[in-house]
């Protein structure tokens, strides 16, 4: 029970829905890296609202989890880059991270975040 708890403490806000997010918080940790909120909502000043991956509170950074079940078809292909193309209209900068790249270049990743995340 104890380490139940202790975990829920320890996952960020929101709830994962895929296993590639499952993933990153482990990721994130092992590099030291701060944790986001996972598909949280964002209302843009429009009214449009999108649900992202992954927020980091008080930053304008999103990071995009892609695995290939959410996004092999066309039209989810357009409706991701028409989503990207207002957020960053909106001030936010949105980074993809595909399941492979965490496998292949995580160093390369973590680096990467860092920098961003500031």
């Amino acid at each position: 029970m104890a380490t139940a708890l202790k975990r829920l403490k320890d996952d960020p806000p929101g709830k994962k829905k895929s296993r590639l997010e499952e993933r990153f918080s482990p990721f994130l940790r092992r590099y030291r890296l701060p944790l986001p909120r996972y598909n949280d909502q964002i209302v843009l000043n429009d009214g449009r609202r999108f649900e992202v991956d992954c927020r980091w509170p008080g930053t304008n950074q999103i990071v995009e989890l892609d695995g290939w079940q959410g996004h092999r078809t066309r039209s989810a292909f357009r409706e991701d880059r028409a989503r990207d193309r207002r957020l960053k209209v909106a001030g936010y900068s949105v980074t993809h991270i595909t399941w492979n790249q965490l496998d292949d270049e995580p160093e390369a990743i973590a680096s990467d975040l860092r920098v961003l995340l500031g």
